[in-house]
């Protein structure tokens, strides 16, 4: 239980009817990946000139995107609102899928990398005293929303990138 919030520690098992579900979706995995990338880039190209959203690019020679989420800065300084004031501006307007997450925040003080001897038995111990004022930054700007990447989603991918753009415009300095 101490190691929940990392996934670490969890036995996370396939099943034999899992495993036979997910041979068969690899058939379908190319064409997942391919239209995922391509909504990231619309999101990308839609975002480029915005003053409120910063979308969260790899470069190239760092890695590959993971096509789960697409992962925003907002921008504090360039608007008139909060990042949650944002986030429920948009859903306001229909976008539920636009998130601050929670689960995006510091692990340094989690157990399994607070302790200092990794091969003693846990016990709980207070967060480092350490400030890390990058994560903290980073994690107060973050807003994501979803990467779609099915047949026929072009349609909510178009109405909430319109959403982020209208919300972006109306609350902009």
């Amino acid at each position: 239980y101490p190691f929940a919030f990392t996934g670490m520690g969890l036995k996370h098992r396939i099943t034999t009817l899992g495993a036979a579900i997910g041979v068969h979706q690899l058939a379908y995995a190319r064409g997942i990946e391919a239209r995922r990338r391509a909504v990231l880039n619309a999101v990308i190209e839609s975002l480029q000139a915005n003053p409120v959203l910063d979308p969260v690019v790899v470069p190239a020679d760092q890695g590959q995107h993971g096509l789960y989420v697409v992962g925003m800065r907002f921008l504090a300084g360039n608007a008139t609102v909060t990042r949650d004031q944002f986030v429920s501006l948009c859903i306001a307007e229909g976008a539920h899928e636009v998130d601050a997450p929670g689960s995006t925040r510091d692990i340094s003080g989690e157990p399994l990398f607070a302790r200092r001897d990794p091969f003693a038995p846990w016990r709980p111990l207070p967060a480092p005293a350490t400030e890390l004022s990058g994560v903290r930054a980073f994690q107060d700007s973050f807003i994501k929303i979803p990467i779609w990447g099915y047949p026929g989603d072009e349609e909510i991918v178009e109405a909430y990138l319109a959403t982020l753009v209208k919300v972006s415009a109306a609350v902009s300095r």
